[in-house]
């Protein structure tokens, strides 16, 4: 047995089942019947379809068992009920003018009166259906997460990488202060004053270094709620991270975010795939030795989405494998170098995690990369609201 199913096995699913009938002792009956044949299951009900669609629309109900004599064949909420997932079984009373059409309309349906048995075994079957349905989407949660854990293993080398950078300066800065106290004592210069400014200058540097470590961990830790944030500081975050690499490659960023913008959406998640596209920027520049490389990054907000573009002069993507560069495991990049998990897991983030969309297509001498998200806030209307 594997996980999925241990994991399906242990958990008690609880199947919601509505019944749509104006007829209270049919309904009784129905309840009865259910309740003394079938475990792990709960009921609700009510007399019309109106109430039935809002029923629907605040609460999940995995089948719905609809009384022919509770419908007209022409009913609008009939029509809207039929669009809806929820499968529907029609209790259907000979009499009834469907029944004449009873193989030609596209629900189940079962022929009244029929026997308790009757009943529980075309529902058994939907539970069994909807059983085999939650193990299936719990194969592809755990898929995901796998998929999701080895783009961050992949990643974790761009991570050291960055930090390597980061650390660089405050490392030369640490040394030169080491050689400089070791000649003052050499040189018996050294009194309170300079152990007292050498102290605070190390210090300083070492709690810095120490912050570098935090916001990296940080950058990494994924976050299970939605929550607001700045899309500038986010962006400004990424760039930080990456810009002492991009000055040792010579490739300037150019950053013109002028307006701060608040969105709700997972911020770890959204950091993860602009660093990686801007990762993916400077490799491009790098194997196609621009001399001179070029990265900007823009917002744009409309009266629905924020809209966050990346553009690189790295020289583009061949037209024949732009369509599958987001696919899983596809790479253009070598076998050491790429694990083909990168966009895939960007895609994935932004499409169904942020329900937004991303898009890359060649522009100019590079790539262009779009990132679209729902619903924004700039900074000044979150205060207005506020007030």
């Amino acid at each position: 047995m594997i996980y999925n199913e241990i994991k399906l096995h242990n958990i008690k699913y609880i199947y919601r089942i509505l019944i749509i009938t104006h007829d209270e002792k049919y309904d009784n009956s129905l309840k009865k019947t259910l309740t003394q044949k079938l475990d792990n299951i709960t009921l609700c009900s009510t007399s019309n379809l109106q109430n039935a669609l809002t029923t629907l629309h605040e609460t999940k109900i995995d089948v719905i068992l609809l009384d022919s004599n509770t419908l007209e064949i022409h009913n609008e909420d009939f029509i809207k009920l039929l669009k809806l997932l929820t499968p529907v079984i029609l209790l259907l009373d000979e009499q009834h003018p469907l029944f004449a059409q009873r193989d030609t309309i596209a629900i189940d349906y079962i022929i009244k009166p029929c026997t308790p048995q009757q009943l529980v075994n075309k529902l058994t079957l939907y539970m069994k259906t909807l059983r085999q349905q939650k193990l299936l989407e719990l194969k592809i949660e755990e898929q995901n997460q796998l998929l999701i854990q080895q783009s961050k293993m992949a990643s974790m080398g761009e991570m050291i990488g960055n930090i390597a950078h980061q650390w660089r300066q405050p490392l030369n800065a640490l040394s030169a202060i080491n050689i400089k106290l070791y000649f003052l004592y050499q040189q018996n210069l050294l009194n309170d004053k300079i152990m007292e400014d050498t102290h605070k200058k190390t210090n300083t540097i070492i709690q810095k270094m120490s912050e570098t470590i935090d916001d990296f961990r940080n950058f990494f830790q994924p976050n299970k709620e939605k929550k607001f944030f700045s899309i500038k500081k986010l962006l400004q975050d990424a760039i930080n991270f990456v810009e002492d690499s991009y000055t040792e490659n010579n490739i300037t960023l150019i950053n013109t975010i002028t307006e701060d913008v608040i969105i709700e959406a997972f911020e770890s998640e959204l950091k993860q795939v602009i660093l990686n596209i801007f990762n993916n920027a400077k490799d491009a520049i790098k194997e196609n030795n621009i001399q001179k490389g070029i990265v900007s990054i823009a917002i744009e907000k409309t009266s629905q989405h924020i809209i966050i573009i990346i553009t690189d002069n790295g020289g583009g993507i061949a037209n024949e494998i732009l369509q599958k560069i987001c696919e899983p495991y596809f790479t253009t990049k070598t076998k050491n170098k790429g694990t083909g998990l990168g966009l895939y897991m960007s895609k994935m983030i932004i499409e169904e995690s942020m329900l937004g969309k991303l898009t890359l297509e060649n522009y100019n001498d590079g790539v262009k990369t779009t990132i679209t998200l729902p619903s924004c806030l700039t900074y000044d209307e979150i205060q207005e609201q506020s007030l």
